[in-house]
Formats: structure tokens, sequence, C-alpha cells
């Protein structure tokens, strides 16, 4: 029984050698500079444990995916069985190859604060993510982890077609793991505050691009989500979020959007009509670099026009968004997933199985008709897209 952390404990009414013991899901790391926990990310993190013999000797009942806080989503775009789940406060990194029905732990200290996963589309082995400790490689479908950048705290991420990485950084004294980023100045790049960085060679080198943006409000923004326009890579977009964990008198509005033409050597505001700065996730149409979704703390917004204009069409706070090449628009909120088949003009709202929790992140797997929400305190949530869009007006 590897992990000694206690949380739960059952008997039989009828024998009292057999019982079960469900151990605590809450430190799952070893942090730098901080305290160790040998449990989870140390071991195999089995989680449920039984006993016929008094104590004597266990057995694992769970080695599959247990945690409850699904917060960050990928799918490997070549093999779309594939999904990679993180989660937050430490618990750990999740590989499914069966759309969710199983999943296999990837006990690595690297994810701590796991924020975004990204699947190179030129190799489904190799993986990249941000965290609140820095910017990490996998070659072997995350089995093991490498620092690109060891330190800073880690936001935005996109992974381009042509081996092009984008990553954009927080302040390292804000959010819940406030302070555990090592930031100052790492391989000649500035990790204090927000700033955003390119690799032209798939991650071994970095050069920081942040010509057009305000440097006087990066401070106390997050740049939480980078998107690469599918049908042009030279076209990217960044959003950024406001700084969470910070005293309430010192939260600033965040800087918006952003848009880029030429890969990010200059960008230019994208804010005219936004509900709101502070933007949770973005998405860009498959074949339109010009259709856009916002999803903000005021609502979801749509934008036809590379982000000169906006229109909110979901009058909800949003939380994530995702677009099918067929032309669903998927969005997540606190207690709900909407889906909407013409733009955004009308939805479906699902509300069955999130039990009121905020949806952290969605995204689809067309090829397999399967959406997949990850909820705040109830996991992953799979949904077949067929009876969805039945049930569409």
């Amino acid at each position: 029984m590897t992990n000694i952390d206690t949380g739960a404990l059952a008997a039989s009414p009828t024998n009292p050698d057999h019982f079960v013991s469900a151990t605590a899901d809450w430190w799952f790391n070893l942090k730098p500079g901080e305290h160790t926990h040998f449990q989870g990310q140390k071991q195999d993190m089995p989680g449920t444990f039984m006993t016929t013999n008094g104590g004597e000797n266990w057995a694992s009942l769970s080695t599959s995916y247990q945690d409850r806080d699904a917060y960050a989503l990928a799918v490997d775009p070549a093999e779309p069985t594939t999904v990679y789940v993180g989660t937050m406060c430490s618990r750990g990194l999740f590989r499914s190859d069966d759309l969710g029905a199983t999943f296999t732990h990837l006990p690595a200290l690297a994810s701590h604060y796991t924020m975004r996963i990204e699947v190179a589309p030129w190799n489904g082995r190799t993986v990249y993510m941000t965290t609140a400790f820095g910017l990490h490689r996998s070659k072997d479908e995350g089995a093991t982890w490498f620092d690109l950048i060891a330190g800073g705290h880690f936001h935005g991420l996109a992974v381009a077609p042509d081996q092009t990485i984008y990553a954009g950084t927080a302040p390292a004294d804000g959010g819940a793991a406030g302070g555990g980023g090592r930031a100052g100045t790492v391989n000649g790049l500035d990790l204090d505050g927000a700033h955003v960085f390119r690799s032209d060679d798939g991650g071994d080198t970095w050069a920081t691009i942040t010509d057009g943006l305000p440097d006087e409000d990066t401070p106390a923004s997050a740049i939480n989500t980078i998107v690469v326009a599918p049908s042009d890579p030279s076209i990217v977009y960044l959003a950024s979020d406001e700084v969470h964990g910070m005293n309430p008198s010192e939260i600033a509005e965040p800087m918006g959007i952003f848009r880029s033409d030429n890969r990010g050597t200059h960008w230019a505001e994208r804010n005219e009509g936004l509900p709101a700065k502070a933007v949770a996730d973005m998405a860009v149409g498959p074949n339109n670099p010009d259709r856009l979704f916002a999803a903000t703390r005021h609502g979801l917004a749509r934008s036809t026009d590379g982000g000169l204009s906006w229109t909110r069409v979901l009058p909800v706070r949003s939380t994530a968004v995702a677009l099918s090449s067929s032309g669903l628009v998927v969005a997540g909120t606190p207690g709900m997933v909407a889906v909407s088949k013409d733009d955004g003009n009308t939805w479906l709202e699902i509300q069955a199985g999130l039990g009121g929790q905020t949806v952290w992140d969605v995204v689809l797997a067309p090829s397999h008709n399967t959406l997949l929400a990850g909820v705040r305190d109830r996991g992953l949530l799979r949904i077949n897209l067929d009876a969805v869009t039945a049930a569409l007006p």
C-alpha cells in the first residue's frame, strides 16, 4: 500500500479482515523548494485498495483515471482516440487510447498545475505542456517529460504543423500556484510578468515576440490562449485573462485579444466590441482565419472579420470553446455545455452530468462523433455528437 494518506475506509459487515481504503487525492507532487509528497506522482497513484487479511497485504482496485477535476484536454489530431487529461493541484496527467474508456496515469513532476496540452501534428508521440513551473515536452506519449524552459508560470500554448511553437506566461505570483514558478531570466528570456515566446525548431530554441503588445498592461495579464489559424499558419491570435489569485483590489483588466499576420513578429489589438477583455479560451474557423469565437467573462463572442468587431452570441460567462470542420460551435460555461450548428444564433444546452460545475475545457473528435468536456469536480464527460446534432434546433 504505497499511498498512505487514507481518506475513507469501509469494512465488510461479516468479515472484519475484509475492508477497503480509499486514499486522498489532494497533493500528488514534489514541489521545487517546498515540501514533498511521495504519493501519486512518485508512485502509480493506485488510489483505492482492498485487503482480505486484515491489512497484511493490499491489492489496488483503481489503476485508471480517478481524478475529479479535468482542467486541460488534448486530442491527437492523427489518432483522435488518444486523449490527454491534465488535472489541477498536482494530481497528475492521464492518457487514454480509447476515447476515455480507460486511462493510463503518467507520473510526472512536470504536470503540476497543467495549463495547456498540445499533441504535435507531425508526430503523435510528441506532446507539449505548459504548467505553473515551466514549459515541457515529451517524445514518448507523456511517459517521460523534459523541461524546454524551466521556470516561469506558463499558460498559453500553440503548436503549428510546421513545428513552430508559441507559449505565453503569467506573473509568477498570480494563481493558486502563486510563487511556485521560478521567474527572472532563463536562457535570455524574461519570465517575469506576461510574455509571448516563439520557437521555430519544435521547442529547442526560443525568442521573445512582444512587438505591438501593451507593455504597461502585461503585468496584469495572463497570456492564457494562443491559437494558430488552421488554414494559414502565419495568422496567430493570443488572448489574455485576469491574473487569478491576486488581491481583488490589485486585479486590473487584462489586455484582451491580439492578432498577428506574420507569426507573431508584430501584434495588433482586436478588442472592439468584445464583451470583456478577460478571455478564457478562443477558437478559429478551420477554413476561415477571420471566423473567431472568444469565451469571455461576460459571454461567448463571435467575429467574422478577424477580430475587428465582435458580437455576443451567448450571454453567460464562457470558459471554453471549440469548432468542428462541419460547422459546430461548442461552448463550455459554469454548469452547461452549449452546442450550435448555425454559428451561435441558436443553442442546445446540455446540463446532465455536470452537476452545476464549471466546464474547464472542450475538445472534439469528429471522426468518432464524440465531444469531450473536462468538468470541475466531475472529471471527463463524453457526449455522442450524433445524439446532439439530432436534437439541435
